[in-house]
C-alpha cells in the first residue's frame, strides 16, 4: 500500500486501517516487497472491510492475507470447533 506522494505512508495507512470497524490495534508496520506490511489485531474477519477502505482511500492494496494466532488456534484445537484442522 502506497499513499500518494508528500504524506507519511506509514501515518496514512495506519490512520485508514485504525477506522474499520472490528480493529482492535494496528502494529508497528515494516517494509516488504515495495510496499508495507501491517499486522492487525480484529475482532471479527475485516478483511473485505479493510480492503474497502483501502480502496476509498485510493491507496494500493498488494496482498491480503488472515492468521490465526497460535493461541487460537491451539484453543479451537482443543474443543474441537469445526474447523479445527486449519
Amino acid at each position: 500500500m502506497r499513499p500518494p506522494s508528500g504524506e507519511d505512508p506509514k501515518a496514512q495507512i495506519a490512520r485508514v486501517l485504525e477506522k474499520v470497524e472490528g480493529v482492535s490495534k494496528v502494529a508497528e508496520p515494516y517494509e516488504q516487497g515495495g510496499g508495507f506490511t501491517f499486522s492487525l489485531s480484529t475482532s471479527k474477519d475485516v478483511r473485505a472491510d479493510v480492503s474497502r477502505a483501502i480502496v476509498e482511500a485510493k491507496l494500493d492494496l498488494l496482498k491480503l492475507d488472515y492468521a490465526r494466532s497460535e493461541l487460537e488456534n491451539t484453543f479451537i484445537r482443543l474443543v474441537g470447533g469445526a474447523d479445527a484442522s486449519n
